[in-house]
């Protein structure tokens, strides 16, 4: 894996690693990476296995660089999908054979890194490529639901820039969670919104261990701590309190389950 991660570092090294938000990105690839082999590793001891779903792990955002220096942003509804992005900056000069040149586990990685990002994970028959695919989804949004900067109250009013008693919570977001779904990007309306939106995640997890790290990190409740903080309104306060024991009860079970 050594070599990839050179490969990979060298790509990265053509945009400016000083800026903030270029740098982050980087960081949230290893981390992948790590999350990724975390979960992979209870699934099998298949070393081939294993192998390509780090080296998916490790393109999965290859879009994102490119995205940030062109656009200044990370919202692809902003400029443009970056698991397709990713997928056509593989794709381009045969990049990916720098990583792997077998045409079977390139494709897998390529379908890996192309839908690693979509609402939803198109299967296929073949329970390899799926693995790797569900896998590196689960641990980008691991990494995600763990990102440290969705804490900070400052970014959150920034994300808005409305006071306060602005923020409140769209029923039909809640109607998702209730169903225990991902929720829709269009009906996002505020910030809050968004928090909520990134913590249904959790409904599309594929793997015990994805949620047992989450579970063990007490990532939901540190989440909604800060949505609380953040909104004194007693109507407000019930919502939140009613979805995150949604989300606890939801978690419970499913590390449970054989």
């Amino acid at each position: 894996m050594q070599e990839a991660y050179d490969e990979f570092t060298k790509y990265v090294n053509n945009f400016d690693l000083n800026v903030e938000s270029i740098e982050f990105k980087y960081n949230h690839t290893f981390r992948v990476v790590d999350y990724a082999k975390q979960i992979v590793e209870t699934i099998t001891d298949d070393e081939r296995l294993i192998h390509t779903t780090l080296i998916a792990a490790l393109l999965h955002d290859l879009g994102r660089f490119e995205q940030f220096r062109d656009y200044h942003t990370f919202y692809d509804r902003l400029s443009y999908d970056h698991g397709d992005k990713a997928y056509e900056i593989l794709l381009k000069d045969n990049y990916i054979d720098v990583y792997e040149k077998d045409e079977y586990l390139k494709d897998v990685i390529l379908n890996a890194v192309k839908y690693h990002n979509k609402k939803e994970l198109v299967l296929t028959d073949d329970e390899f490529k799926n693995t790797v695919a569900k896998v590196v989804r689960d641990a980008d949004k691991v990494d995600i639901l763990f990102d440290p900067h969705n804490l900070k109250d400052e970014d959150l009013i920034k994300y808005e820039k409305v006071k306060e008693e602005e923020f409140d919570i769209n029923d039909l977001i809640i109607e998702d969670i209730k169903k225990e779904q991902l929720c829709s990007n269009a009906n996002l309306k505020s910030c809050f919104d968004g928090i909520l939106r990134e913590l249904a995640f959790i409904f599309d997890i594929n793997y015990k261990k994805s949620l047992e790290i989450l579970k063990n990190g007490r990532r939901v409740e540190e989440r909604f701590d800060t949505l609380r903080r953040f909104n004194k309104k007693e109507e407000n306060l019930e919502k939140i309190n009613l979805m995150e024991k949604i989300m606890l009860d939801y978690i419970n079970r499913k590390t449970k389950e054989n």
